[in-house]
């Protein structure tokens, strides 16, 4: 694949450095807010402040998180910190704006 039949989409999303994506959505972590955002694949292209969604903590991670790791079918992800790792189960992501978790 050259580099000319990349797709390049500009994301202005703030404070969010660490990004995985699923079959569906594109997940980040917002260490400033303390809050998963996601957004659907679909709309990558349209993408406005309310397109996207967060699940706010209600507990904040002690240590940084460093990575993302997403299961196959999107319902759970796990925050990697350098000495814990935080699961987070997510059922029905795509129809629940905002919530906390």
């Amino acid at each position: 694949m050259s580099l000319s039949n990349l797709i390049r989409i500009p994301l202005n999303l703030g404070n969010i450095d660490i990004f995985t994506f699923g079959e569906l959505n594109l997940f980040g972590y917002d260490s400033l807010n303390d809050c998963l955002i996601f957004i659907s694949l679909n709309e990558l292209n349209n993408i406005n402040d309310h397109s996207i969604n967060r699940l706010y903590f209600s507990s904040i991670p002690r240590f940084p998180i460093k990575k993302l790791i997403l299961n196959e079918d999107e319902t759970i992800v796990a925050l990697i910190s350098d000495k814990t790792a935080y699961l987070v189960y997510l059922p029905q992501i795509n129809k629940s704006p905002s919530k906390s978790i």
